[in-house]
């Protein structure tokens, strides 16, 4: 182990061999930041759920943009800018060896235009961030794979869900967060396979349950009980009219802490830490990610391998220090936004379909060029090494004295996002003052002039609902009087009043914004790991909340294993480890 002090917060953190193999593999230096400010580092520069009303810069048209107005980038219309009415390769311009290669990179990045999102292959979905080969999805950043989505982030594979967080292959659900193959479910949490069922956590090849937790296997229950098909039916029936759903929600809290919790979502894997992993093998400090092999600290990562600091990646191989690389990309280095069929790229943004590139914006089917002028195999090999050796010898430095080499990612002031616009703001939140005072950008939410047509107090029931609903604006229950972005007034879609008479729920009281950040609080773990204890005290959990249902291999004494978990010491859930949890859940 080798160990270092991070450049930005000056913690001390540890080179391991993994570590020293993978750098060693890409042809780079090891990091001089720790694994969480560079995962910070990376995130602000994707914004997903900042949207703002523009125009086309080429055409004029009215778009839907990640980028806020103020900011000095030429932004084109996602079929513009695929288009072939304008070419990149215009904005080239010969590299000066005497000036900081970051800074010239930095002026060739806001002269070139940009897409207004980052989206591919989708139909019908102009208001959804970092969402592809999906249909008719609204509101709903990085998803991919689905029909018929709305207000949900991290839908995978699914179709007509709403409200909903880090679902695969789901159907028909609402309110579910961190779930796979459900269907027709309800306020579900870290279940899988379960249908027609309600108000769960962690239960798995369920059906017909109702306010249940930790069950496997069970059909027709109520309150971890059983009852006949009748009963259910009859009482079910009852506890999910519209009017009674605000008691349910609150039991439902209640019900939370009363569930016992493994220490990690691992599913599926071998020689891997981190949380919500499935289907992966040698995978260290990973989050939500599945069918991952021998990566370290990523976040949102799937069918991938041989990677390391990525965000939002698919389908890749010998990724580093990249976001939104995806789709059949190969050893890319210091990228963002480079997807479809690329190999060989470093410090370039939306470039597609292309290869051999360092320091190029918004190139498609282009090989060896930088600045995106064009090179010979020869000429291109020859300066790139010229430019490393100068980053190293002539290194950029920031707006914060941090200094930037060979190796080291986009300085944060290189972003198009302020940073409460960047998904960092929701993994490392900061306050403006502390934002500010980093030299980080921040946009204040401006005064809303919306004035509501009703409130959401006054909403009628949803059997008294007609599309009359559709042409009124709802003042949002918090009324701006919150940390949620709050929008302070919404309107209903009409697919999401049919969902709402299908699934006869009721209308929601709370703007899309409010709803989407109090699922991040209530439900969405920090992407960094504590050492605990299991809670396990050989009877009963530490506390007494959790009676054990079986003898444990520790007997009566205390659980003696210790583990790394997302859980800190002041959570109220009850954290076990796997032996004992997988014991309990037989």
């Amino acid at each position: 182990m080798e160990s270092k002090s991070c450049q930005q917060c000056h913690a001390n953190f540890e080179i391991g061999n993994a570590d020293l193999e993978f750098c060693q593999k890409m042809g780079v230096p090891v990091p001089t930041w720790c694994p969480e400010c560079r995962m910070q580092n990376l995130m602000m520069f994707r914004n997903e759920t900042s949207l703002y009303h523009g125009k086309c810069h080429a055409t004029g048209q009215s778009i839907v943009s990640a980028y806020h107005p103020d900011r000095p980038l030429k932004i084109y219309s996602e079929d513009y800018w695929w288009g072939d009415q304008w070419e990149a390769m215009d904005y080239g311009r010969d590299y000066d060896l005497a000036r900081p290669f970051l800074e010239q990179f930095y002026k060739l990045y806001i002269e070139v235009p940009h897409n207004n999102l980052n989206t591919g292959n989708n139909e019908d979905s102009p208001f959804t961030n970092h969402t592809y080969d999906s249909k008719r999805c609204y509101l709903c950043p990085s998803t991919v794979y689905s029909e018929n989505v709305m207000y949900s982030y991290g839908a995978d594979g699914c179709r007509d869900c709403i409200d909903c967080q880090n679902i695969k292959k789901c159907e028909l659900c609402y309110e579910c967060n961190f779930c796979e193959n459900c269907y027709s479910c309800t306020y579900l949490l870290s279940s899988t396979g379960c249908r027609e069922a309600h108000f769960l956590v962690d239960c798995h090849d369920c059906a017909n349950c109702f306010m249940c937790f930790n069950l496997k296997h069970k059909e027709y229950c109520i309150n971890n009980e059983q009852v006949t098909k009748e009963e259910y039916e009859a009482r079910v029936n009852e506890l999910l009219k519209p009017e009674k759903q605000a008691e349910n929600r609150e039991n439902y809290d209640l019900l939370k802490n009363k569930a016992l919790y493994k220490f990690a979502n691992i599913t599926n894997s071998e020689n891997v830490s981190g949380d919500k992993i499935g289907n992966s093998e040698n995978v260290q400090l990973c989050f939500n990610v599945y069918d991952l092999q021998d990566a370290r600290y990523c976040v949102r990562v799937f069918k991938a391998k041989d990677i390391q600091d990525v965000y939002g990646c698919i389908e890749s191989e010998m990724i580093y220090r990249s976001i939104n690389t995806a789709t059949k990309a190969y050893n890319c280095r210091f990228c963002t936004n480079c997807f479809y069929e690329i190999r060989n790229l470093e410090y370039c943004d939306s470039c597609h379909y292309s290869s051999d590139l360092f320091g190029c914006v918004g190139l498609k089917h282009k090989q060896y060029c930088i600045l995106n002028k064009q090179y010979s195999k020869e000429e291109y090999e020859q300066l790139v090494t010229k430019i490393k050796e100068q980053m190293n010898s002539k290194p950029y430095q920031d707006n914060q004295g941090l200094v930037y080499k060979y190796g080291d990612f986009f300085p944060a002031s290189f972003s198009p996002f302020a940073y409460n616009e960047s998904i960092a703001f929701e993994y490392f939140p900061l306050a403006k003052e502390e934002a500010v005072a980093r030299k980080f950008r921040w946009v204040d939410v401006g005064e809303k002039n919306i004035t509501p047509t009703i409130l959401s107090v006054n909403l009628p029931s949803i059997q008294d609902t007609d599309e009359k609903i559709l042409s009124e604006i709802i003042g949002c229950g918090h009324a701006g009087n919150c940390n949620h972005k709050c929008t302070t007034a919404y309107k209903i879609q009409p697919a999401e009043l049919a969902f709402y008479k299908q699934m006869n729920l009721p209308l929601p009281t709370l703007c899309p914004n409010c709803r989407y950040y109090g699922r991040i609080e209530k439900y969405r773990n920090p992407i960094m790991l504590i050492e605990r204890q299991c809670q396990c005290g050989g009877v009963r959990s530490d506390g007494g909340m959790w009676q054990n249902r079986t003898e444990h291999f520790h007997n009566s004494e205390h659980c003696p294993n210790h583990f790394l978990t997302t859980y800190d010491l002041e959570r109220s859930e009850i954290i076990y480890c796997e032996d004992c949890y997988r014991t309990e859940m037989i």
